[in-house]
């Protein structure tokens, strides 16, 4: 990479990214899965997405992301808990972790959670597709929103001391709770002194 100076400003030469990616397609091909996955056979709700651990609509949403990975020549496999792991190198080697849980509260998002073993599909497509050869594993954490059996992050807990799934857990972890503190204190404080400064203008 070269810098160009012109005027009192030095600004790097334009660099060709090493991999071109279409942006608009995957993020097209992101919300045909979401949009998929969300339809009545992954849900029992018509207004929201209700999709507990262990039951069919969990099932099939599971194993909607298996056929899409084994499609791509990942070997797949669910470990005793219910933790759904795929692979595209054998076990015992390496590989970069990426993936989330589908699970859903009682009245959850299209996004909340999916998103993520969406977002890691997509990886797995583009890797396959432009030849990277990155060494990959899609974990889908079983029972991360406590709505089967009110214990949460039941599968981010099992991994946490597994050398490999350990990093992706905490992260898991992290998010619940950021995400609990964020719904049960920090967005309702917002609004009460949203409302009091409406009060007094």
């Amino acid at each position: 990479m070269g810098i160009s100076q012109e005027g009192d400003t030095l600004e790097p030469d334009a660099v060709e990214p090493a991999v071109k990616i279409d942006r608009a397609r995957s993020a097209r091909r992101i919300e045909e899965v979401l949009e998929e996955v969300s339809g009545p056979r992954y849900t029992r709700s018509k207004t929201t997405i209700c999709r507990y651990a262990f039951t069919p609509e969990y099932a099939d949403t599971v194993r909607y992301f298996a056929t899409a990975l084994e499609g791509l020549g990942y070997q797949t496999r669910e470990d005793p808990v219910g933790n759904f792991i795929a692979r595209n190198r054998p076990d015992g080697e390496p590989t970069y972790g990426v993936g989330s849980h589908c699970d859903s509260n009682r009245n959850g998002g299209r996004y909340d959670g999916t998103l993520g073993v969406v977002a890691a599909l997509e990886l797995c497509r583009l890797d396959s597709e432009l030849d990277l050869g990155l060494p990959l594993q899609v974990v889908i954490p079983v029972e991360e929103e406590a709505s089967g059996f009110g214990h949460a992050m039941l599968g981010s807990a099992i991994m946490i001391t597994d050398p490999v799934f350990g990093g992706l857990a905490v992260s898991l972890i992290f998010g619940t709770f950021a995400s609990t503190a964020l719904t049960l204190v920090v967005i309702p404080l917002m609004y009460y002194l949203w409302q009091r400064n409406l009060k007094t203008v």
